[in-house]
């Protein structure tokens, strides 16, 4: 419908009548939105901009505008010496273009116009008498059950539809209770999904690690660092520890210890940087029996762990066997490495362990 079939009334002054148009090509410059301004606010589009986020239908249609590239913009039809002609005209002009709320027209005005007169000054006793309705028990419970609805993380725009008003004026009511925005809303949803979040991470590192996720961050750490001067990661911490009971495991040995208590053993022990086997120190199981588990566990070198195994029916220490037809040389040093039996004789026992242990630790190079 063009503007010129339209009455206007048309005068100078400072007030203005103005038409606000969909700039996409396949809505042909519809009329969208007809409003009434002032000079003393500046331009026609700056009034638009300010009054525009009140409405949510054409605050719809401008971010559509804006996602496809196109700015919103504002014709002055009129300027007027008088504020009531100003209405007429804005009212005229809804009236012809009609609105899109009660399906007449394309426009998103939410009124028939000619609302809100300029610079109107209230007594006193109107101010009073409007402050009062908002002192009511009534209207105090509606602001405070707003309020708790925030507070448990509601969106503006949900607690809006639940008692049937706008979002802004939502945020206005709760404003007055001394609410802000990261006091309720999405800010508590985000607040309590990252606490969830960090209290699940936190029960698996003690369920997983047998420590809080600190702690196992700070193990981490450690190994960061040990890699970045070129130490392997299975001698990390965690390396390590993973290392050691996946061998335990495929010999068929028992692993009850958790990361944080392998880790606390070696710490106690004070021997962590001379970990290692041959002349290293490594972590034992008591007489070679049972799993690996607090109580069970020693750390020492090769030579202890082998001086302190169980001995065999014969009575000699493990990697050690008797060669009683040899004189000379009554005990041998036997040792498997990448399954071939390696053997040496020696006139001691002492000798023959020794040996047995020289070989393990050549093996471990």
């Amino acid at each position: 419908m063009a503007l010129n079939t339209i009455p206007l009334f048309q005068d100078t002054g400072k007030f203005y009548v103005y038409v606000i148009r969909d700039p996409r090509p396949r809505k042909k410059n519809v009329p969208i939105c007809v409003g009434k301004g002032t000079a003393k606010r500046g331009r026609a589009d700056q009034h638009f901009k300010r009054s525009g986020a009140k409405n949510p239908i054409l605050n719809n249609i401008i971010a559509k505008c804006r996602a496809a590239g196109f700015e919103m913009q504002s014709e002055i039809i009129a300027w007027f010496g008088d504020e009531e002609k100003a209405f007429d005209c804005e009212r005229a002009l809804i009236a012809k273009f009609g609105r899109r709320d009660i399906k007449t027209g394309t426009l998103c005005n939410l009124t028939d116009g000619g609302e809100g007169p300029v610079g109107r000054i209230m007594t006193l006793e109107q101010r009073e008498k409007l402050a009062s309705l908002h002192r009511t028990p009534e209207i105090r419970a509606k602001f405070g059950a707003m309020a708790a609805l925030y507070r448990s993380g509601k969106t503006l725009h949900e607690i809006g539809g639940s008692f049937g008003i706008t979002r802004e004026r939502v945020r206005k009511l709760i404003g007055k209770v001394g609410l802000s925005a990261n006091e309720g809303g999405r800010s508590i949803r985000i607040k309590v999904k990252k606490e969830r979040a960090a209290s699940a991470a936190e029960q698996r590192a003690m369920a997983d690690k047998g420590c809080s996720l600190e702690q196992y961050l700070e193990l981490k750490k450690i190994g960061r660092e040990m890699q970045a001067i070129g130490v392997k990661r299975e001698r990390t911490p965690c390396g390590a520890f993973a290392t050691q009971r996946q061998n335990a495991r495929s010999r068929g040995i028992g692993w009850e210890l958790t990361l944080w208590q392998w880790w606390q053993i070696w710490v106690e022990s004070g021997k962590w940087e001379e970990r290692g086997r041959g002349h290293g120190y490594m972590m034992c199981r008591r007489g070679v029996e049972g799993s690996y588990a607090v109580g069970n566990v020693f750390i020492a070198t090769g030579h202890e762990n082998s001086s302190q195994t169980k001995r065999k029916k014969s009575g000699l220490p493990i990697g050690v066997r008797l060669v009683p037809q040899n004189k000379q040389f009554p005990y041998a040093a036997v040792c498997m490495i990448n399954g071939v039996e390696v053997r040496s004789l020696h006139t001691s026992e002492s000798l023959a362990q020794s040996a047995y242990l020289s070989y393990l630790q050549n093996a471990w190079r």
